[in-house]
């Protein structure tokens, strides 16, 4: 029996396929709820030669079991790969067209209308665009077509309001959480997880251990999008000084910013990049920084807190090796703070 095994082990606990295999046959399943100890008093000579026979049979039933699981998942992933190999990640094969950037190709081919109020779609102002106009239509043709038939039908009056409705408030987490699962699927020659996924990223950020002021820190002032809060109020807020809140923003500073040395953060902050380069800075217009414009999930580490570290770690370094951060303005791009 090997050290690292508790002695009161029953072997079942190394065959796990073969225990719970209903055609294991009742001898051998007598033998597996048997500690090493007790199979050796057993089988004093033969007790090798058994855990090797065993060991067979869970071999056998775990390269079965592979088997079955491709011939499951085969057929699907070639489905998945005819239908979405033309997108990067599954997410931006199941976010054919950007709404925000449908915006901006509507109001370029549109504004030679004096009549044409720019519209502001988001997520889900698509589908509304073509339901409202008794259409299933889904390629941003069509829609097109349909929003250009809706204008033609407002008449020479100036439009006083938008076609489409409000944009809904921001995602709720569980969809942040979605999206952000979605962008780790790769799509190619197959398909793989991308190194940023989520759980090993959360990982990163849950072993720099953050207490309540450390969290507030995180995302109030260090990966914030907007206006930083003041470290007067934080100070009130967790009864310390603004001198020791200050000086705690640098420490957290310094610590997140050797997570870059993590692989996980490594490919996270690659990620943000490459689709930093692809939308102009604007993460609205992009299905996964979007993400970072939703309210931070309950519990920390989340989605949200995620992407902000990845934009903040992809944004320009300051004094020392600390990076600056971003700040989104008034028109939706991302600037350097």
């Amino acid at each position: 029996m090997t050290s690292s095994r508790p002695a009161a082990e029953p072997i079942s606990e190394r065959f796990p396929l073969l225990w719970a295999d209903d055609d294991t046959p009742d001898d051998v399943r007598d033998d597996l709820r048997l500690t090493d100890l007790k199979l050796g008093t057993l089988y004093r000579r033969g007790k090798q030669t058994r855990l090797d026979r065993y060991q067979q049979m869970e071999d056998a039933l775990a390269l079965q079991a592979a088997r079955n699981y491709q011939a499951t998942t085969g057929p699907i992933l070639e489905v998945l790969q005819e239908l979405l190999g033309g997108a990067s990640t599954l997410l931006d094969a199941t976010s054919p067209c950007s709404p925000n950037l449908l915006s901006r190709l509507l109001q370029e081919r549109l504004e030679e209308n004096p009549f044409y109020r720019p519209l502001h779609l988001h997520y889900g102002d698509v589908d509304y665009a073509a339901r409202i106009a008794g259409s299933d239509a889904t390629d941003s043709a069509s829609i097109f077509k349909l929003i250009e038939d809706e204008l033609e039908d407002a008449g020479p009056e100036p439009i006083s309001q938008p076609l489409l409705p409000p944009p809904d408030p921001e995602p709720p987490s569980d969809l942040s959480k979605l999206r952000y699962l979605l962008s780790t699927i790769e799509m190619g020659d197959g398909l793989a997880v991308g190194d940023h996924r989520l759980d090993a990223v959360l990982t990163v950020i849950d072993e720099v251990g953050l207490d309540p002021t450390g969290i507030d820190l995180f995302r109030e002032v260090v990966t914030c999008l907007e206006s930083p809060a003041s470290l007067a109020s934080l100070s009130e807020r967790h009864g310390t000084s603004r001198q020791a809140m200050s000086v705690r923003r640098q420490r957290l500073a310094r610590r997140l910013t050797r997570t870059r040395e993590e692989f996980a953060v490594t490919a996270l902050v690659r990620v943000v990049r490459e689709r930093l380069g692809r939308v102009d800075g604007r993460p609205a217009d992009d299905p996964f920084l979007s993400i970072a414009l939703s309210p931070p999930d309950g519990e920390f580490p989340g989605a949200v807190d995620a992407v902000r570290l990845g934009l903040w770690l992809a944004s320009p370094e300051g004094h020392g090796e600390a990076p600056v951060g971003y700040l989104l303005d008034e028109t939706g791009a991302l600037t350097p703070r």
